[in-house]
């Protein structure tokens, strides 16, 4: 069996968790893989380092793409802050993008009536 090497984990019923690690087995890569995919509390803290390290040309290529369903909503909320929020002079974004912005964050809050 392959254990992560993410021993501050406080999910301890995962089976890869180290503690769950049979005495004298290693800690391998595989298992660091693993947890990379599948847990959660792990996938919090890359993005919180993804939002700590993002550029503003990171941030202007999120909200680019607010509608990908991939990014996540701590990651378009920082790229929000970060654009449209942090900047002095909003010249290099374009009315479009700011309308797309507000309907995201519109959306995030009521839901658009049909029709």
């Amino acid at each position: 069996m392959e254990y992560c090497k993410f021993d501050i984990c406080p999910h301890h019923g995962c089976e890869n968790h180290p503690r769950n690690m049979p005495e004298g087995e290693k800690v391998t890569e595989e298992g660091l893989e693993f947890l990379r995919k599948d847990c959660f509390f792990f996938q919090e803290l890359e993005t919180e380092d993804k939002i700590r390290n993002m550029t503003y040309g990171q941030a202007f290529a999120i909200l680019l793409d607010l509608e990908n369903e991939k990014t996540p909503k701590k990651m378009k909320g920082a790229a929000i802050r970060k654009v449209i929020l942090n900047m002095e002079t909003h010249n290099a974004v374009k009315k479009d993008l700011m309308v797309e912005v507000i309907r995201y964050l519109f959306g995030l809050c009521f839901k658009e009536p049909e029709g």
